[in-house]
């Protein structure tokens, strides 16, 4: 395999931290709590992680960040409230 780049499939649980940008703490948090990404447990202290799975993660987190602003209704003018009646 020289010159051809190794891709790998799982990640341990820093490196999949560090691939998401949180702590690896925060990562073990959201795993503990069964909202994090998938992962894969190969033995009693082994965590991986699929690179997709992360993907997939990340994609779900914007799609949920992003739909409130998507239902507020932005004001008319700078400083005017959006419900104000005029005239």
């Amino acid at each position: 395999m020289c010159g051809q780049e190794v891709l790998w499939a799982y990640l341990n649980s820093r490196d999949a931290a560090r691939y998401l940008g949180l702590s690896h703490k925060t990562l073990a948090n959201l795993r503990a709590q069964g909202a994090g990404p998938a992962f894969r447990k190969g033995s009693a202290r082994t965590v991986r992680y699929e690179q997709a799975a992360l993907d997939a993660y990340v994609a779900q987190k914007e799609a949920e960040w992003q739909a409130p602003a998507r239902k507020h209704n932005a004001p008319a003018c700078v400083g005017e409230h959006p419900n104000s009646r005029t005239g």
